[in-house]
C-alpha cells in the first residue's frame, strides 16, 4: 500500500511539473508577444513623429475644409493631405498588427477599418497616398487595405 501511494505521488508530481512547464511556456510566449508589440509601437511612434515634421499644422485644417467643401486645392495642400493620410495609415497599420496578435479588440479594429473606408470614400488623396506609399506598410496590412479597396469598388 505504501508503495502504491508513493507511486501515485510520483505520478502526480510529474503531472504537476508538466502542467507548470506548459504554463511557463504560455507565459513566455505572451511575454515575447508583448515585447514585440512594444518594440513595434515604439518604432511606429518614432515613424509618426518623424513624418509629422513634414506636416504644416496651419495648412492641414484649411486643406481639409477645402476638400470637404469642394474647393480647389493647391499642390502644396494636396501634398499635405497625402502626408497626413500617410501618418494615419501608419497608425492603422500598427493597430492592425496589434489586432492580429490579440492585443487590440476586434471592436477597436473595426472602428479603424470604418475610418479607413470613410477616408477612401471621401478623400481622393487617400488613393494617391496608397499608390505612392502603400508598399511601405506591412504585407498583412497591405492585403487588408487592398481587400477593403476591392469591397469599396464593388459597392
Amino acid at each position: 500500500m505504501n508503495s502504491k501511494i508513493k507511486f501515485l505521488v510520483e505520478i502526480l508530481s510529474a503531472i504537476a511539473i508538466i502542467i507548470s512547464l506548459v504554463f511557463l511556456a504560455i507565459e513566455l510566449n505572451q511575454s515575447n508577444l508583448l515585447a514585440r508589440a512594444t518594440v513595434r509601437q515604439t518604432i511606429n511612434d518614432n515613424d509618426v513623429e518623424y513624418l509629422e515634421t513634414f506636416l504644416d499644422s496651419n495648412t492641414i485644417p484649411i486643406a481639409n475644409f477645402k476638400l470637404k467643401s469642394g474647393q480647389e486645392l493647391s499642390k502644396y495642400e494636396i501634398q499635405q493631405l497625402i502626408w497626413q493620410q500617410h501618418i494615419n495609415f501608419r497608425i492603422f497599420d500598427n493597430g492592425y498588427y496589434q489586432f492580429q496578435n490579440g492585443l487590440l479588440d476586434e471592436e477597436e479594429w473595426l472602428k479603424y477599418k470604418s475610418i479607413i473606408i470613410t477616408l477612401f470614400e471621401e478623400n481622393p488623396y487617400v488613393y494617391e497616398m496608397w499608390a505612392e506609399y502603400g508598399e511601405n506598410f506591412s504585407n498583412s496590412f497591405q492585403l487588408e487595405v487592398e481587400k477593403t479597396i476591392s469591397q469599396i469598388k464593388q459597392k
